[in-house]
C-alpha cells in the first residue's frame, strides 16, 4: 500500500474518531472543567419577596464568562511557567516536519506526564469553524499506521476550537505523544500544560 494511500486512511480514521468524541463522547470521563458560557452565567432569581421599600432599578450582572476561559497562550520558547502556575511541557505546531515523511502526520515529542494536563490551543487567524483535532497517545505505539490507528481508538481524542481553546485532561500516566493527522488551512500552535 502506497504512503500516501495509508495516511489518507488514517486521516480518515483519525476524523471520525475525533467526531464522535465531539459529539458528546467524552474522553476525559465526563468531566468537562471547561463550561460554556451559558452554564457559566449565574441564575438570576426573576422573583422578589414581598417589601415595602420602593425597588431599585440597579441590575448589575457580573460575566463570569471571562473567568470560566483561561485565555489561549502563544509557544513560549523557554517552555517556562505562565502566570497561571501551568508549565508548558511540550508543544505541537501545524508546521511541524510529518512524521516519516508521512504527509499530514504531525507528531510531538514524547513526554511524561501523571495526573491532570491541559491542551492550550492557539490559532490567531481562525475562522468560526476551525479548529484542531488530536489525539493523545502512548509513544511506545508510535510504530507503524495499524498500531497508531488502534492507538487512536484507545486513546484521548480532542477537538479544540477558538472559541474554548482550553481543554483539561485528567488520569494521565506514563508517556505520550500529541498526534493530529487532519491538516488545518490556517497555522496553529497546541501545548501541553501541567499544574
Amino acid at each position: 500500500m502506497s504512503k500516501f494511500r495509508s495516511v489518507v486512511i488514517l486521516a480518515v480514521i483519525l476524523a471520525t474518531t475525533l467526531m464522535l468524541a465531539a459529539c458528546g463522547n467524552d474522553a476525559t470521563g465526563g468531566d468537562n472543567t471547561t463550561a460554556a458560557p451559558e452554564a457559566a452565567a449565574q441564575a438570576v432569581s426573576t422573583t422578589a419577596a414581598p417589601t415595602m421599600e420602593a425597588p431599585t432599578t440597579d441590575t448589575t450582572v457580573t460575566d463570569t464568562t471571562a473567568a470560566a476561559q483561561p485565555p489561549a497562550t502563544s509557544a513560549s520558547a523557554d517552555q517556562g511557567t505562565g502566570e497561571d502556575g501551568w508549565k508548558t511541557v511540550v508543544a505541537l505546531k501545524s508546521d511541524a516536519a510529518p512524521w516519516q515523511d508521512l504527509p499530514g502526520l504531525l507528531v510531538s515529542d514524547p513526554f511524561t506526564v501523571k495526573g491532570e494536563a491541559r491542551l492550550v490551543l492557539d490559532m490567531p487567524d481562525a475562522g468560526e469553524l476551525d479548529g484542531v483535532l488530536l489525539a493523545i497517545i502512548p509513544a511506545d505505539r508510535l510504530t507503524d499506521l495499524i498500531t497508531i490507528t488502534e492507538a487512536i481508538s484507545d486513546g484521548i481524542a480532542l477537538t479544540l476550537i477558538p472559541a474554548y481553546p482550553v481543554k483539561e485532561v485528567d488520569d494521565l500516566d506514563g508517556t505520550y505523544v500529541l498526534l493530529n493527522s487532519v491538516p488545518a488551512e490556517i497555522p496553529w500552535t497546541v501545548e501541553l500544560q501541567t499544574p
